[in-house]
């Protein structure tokens, strides 16, 4: 079954959380800041950003790329589990993995995957977690504002 989040949540992050970032060369490029924090070492926070990159098509709006970027010296992602064991190059992989870009965003929402709502990024079913929040968030606001072109989230 899908991982859904309920709308009024949804609604509350896109006032939050989202921010449309740039509207060019036909994308829209979203950034979804999440916080989470460590499993160990004391819940350490982990500051985050989700940037999405979204084509429109015919069909839907084509992922066009995906990334998640970590403040410069964030202790809290360097407590992780896998930076200590594997270095900070793990989220690279843990996002090839998602099979994320290249997906339309309404069948990514639509697929069964393992998720795990751990805050960290450790494992890929965190990633997919992460990834259904910030995707989720950006398929309400678009709804909301189906010309995906609002001047002001």
């Amino acid at each position: 079954m899908p991982y859904t989040i309920p709308e009024r949540t949804l609604k509350k992050w896109t006032k939050t959380h989202l921010t449309l970032a740039c509207r060019s060369e036909g994308c829209l490029r979203f950034i979804f800041r999440y916080t989470g924090s460590t499993c160990s070492y004391s819940g350490i926070p982990i500051r985050s950003e989700i940037t999405i990159t979204l084509r429109p098509e015919e069909a839907g709006y084509r992922i066009v790329n995906a990334e998640i970027a970590f403040a410069s010296g964030d202790e809290g992602f360097k407590s992780t589990c896998r930076h200590q064991m594997d270095g900070p190059d793990f989220i690279r992989s843990n996002i090839e993995q998602s099979g994320i870009v290249g997906s339309l965003l309404d069948e990514y929402l639509t697929r069964d995957l393992p998720v795990n709502p751990a805050g960290c990024f450790c494992a890929p079913d965190h990633v997919h977690h992460k990834w259904f929040m910030s995707l989720g968030t950006i398929a309400y606001y678009l709804k909301e504002n189906p010309d995906g072109l609002a001047e002001n989230l």
